[in-house]
């Protein structure tokens, strides 16, 4: 092996403790919340790995827009804040831009995945669903104040466009009778996918450098 290899290799080495922490601090953790949520509820620990369709003997289509929906959002929640973190050209203003459009990604992912927004009630009273909307809305709405010149620089109108079909089922979810049968899950999807589709696209303009200011 040359030097110069040798010494493109040394930044790895140097990180490979951490490297191995994460995957045991990451494993840990969901193996300690499902034995505490086994314990508290008296749910199988099998019930925890298993899919939710064998379980409850359902064909396996069963919740594929769901699953389609969330796995839009987390994948590419991980894209623009793996950008964000790894890039070094951009100004730090578009990498905090990019990591807090993946952040707030994922968390929309998540809760889509999860269905936090409607379960957060059990666990303490003052929380709600609206609640969780109003953190969201917060984070959006924090995210434009801070970082206007990148937003209007990136390909916002398909953020609009996003923001457009889940406002539309949000009212659909809340009020009800506002269109026809379940368009709810149908303006999510669309709206997610497209939300989805604008953070890939600032990933890669925050590695072109398109958004700094």
């Amino acid at each position: 092996m040359s030097l110069t290899q040798s010494k493109s290799r040394l930044p790895t080495i140097r990180i490979m403790p951490l490297c191995w922490l994460i995957p045991i601090a990451i494993s840990a953790a969901c193996i300690l919340l499902t034995l505490v949520l086994s314990a508290r509820t008296g749910t199988p620990l099998s019930d925890f790995y298993r899919d939710a369709n064998a379980i409850a003997g359902h064909p396996p289509y069963f919740g594929f827009l769901e699953y389609v929906t969330s796995i839009t959002m987390l994948m590419t929640g991980a894209i623009v804040l793996f950008t964000a973190l790894t890039e070094t050209a951009p100004s730090r203003e578009t990498l905090r831009f990019g990591a807090l459009l993946g952040l707030l990604t994922l968390a929309l992912g998540a809760d889509d995945l999860f269905m936090i927004h409607e379960s957060v009630k059990s666990i303490h009273p003052i929380l709600s669903e609206k609640l969780v909307y109003a953190c969201y809305a917060l984070t959006l709405f924090v995210m434009i104040v801070l970082y206007y010149r990148q937003m209007l620089k990136s390909a916002f109108i398909f953020l609009l466009v996003a923001l457009g079909f889940l406002f539309l089922g949000a009212l659909e979810d809340q009020f009800g009778k506002l269109f026809p049968e379940r368009l709810e899950d149908f303006w999510e999807l669309v709206g997610f996918i497209v939300w989805g589709t604008y953070a890939v696209i600032t990933a890669v303009d925050i590695k072109r450098g398109v958004l700094d200011a």
